[in-house]
């Protein structure tokens, strides 16, 4: 189920606040495409959905290079996999396919968005947790004022 749980926490207020967001978007797509929303509303969450997806996915990575995470690599390939299946799924509902196909998509994105808080990003919660210990001791501050926290 797309829900938030609090054992999806990678430690970071505005990481979590991200995926939150993620969540409830591909909820609203999943209802859209289940309900038979006009192709012009499911279009409009597409948009939303790609570019709010860029947004975060920059800022993870960016927090992840602060915290030296030693995963970055495979995790940004990860982000890439996801951008190629969402692209996907706006080809898919751009072209003549029948709903039940872009509902499938839209549902392998949830999943997958799941699967990857709760197993990827939870990889990163101990480097996130040092650097806002290593920010809390002043020993931290790298020249770059925005923080996991904020």
């Amino acid at each position: 189920m797309l829900e938030w749980t609090e054992k999806m926490s990678v430690g970071s207020e505005a990481l979590d606040e991200d995926h939150k967001r993620l969540i409830s978007m591909l909820k609203e797509l999943n209802t859209a495409l289940k309900a038979g929303s006009p192709a012009e509303t499911i279009r409009d969450i597409m948009v939303e959905l790609a570019a709010y997806t860029d947004y975060h996915f920059a800022a993870e990575e960016r927090v992840l290079r602060m915290a030296r995470y030693e995963g970055l690599d495979e995790h940004i390939e990860a982000h890439n996999k996801w951008r190629e299946r969402l692209s996907e799924l706006q080809t898919t509902l751009e072209g003549k396919a029948d709903r039940r196909s872009a509902l499938k998509l839209s549902d392998f994105l949830s999943d997958w968005l799941i699967r990857h808080i709760l197993g990827d990003d939870q990889k990163f919660k101990p480097a996130i947790e040092a650097l806002v210990n290593r920010r809390k001791a002043g020993s931290g501050n790298d020249g770059n004022q925005s923080t996991p926290e904020s």
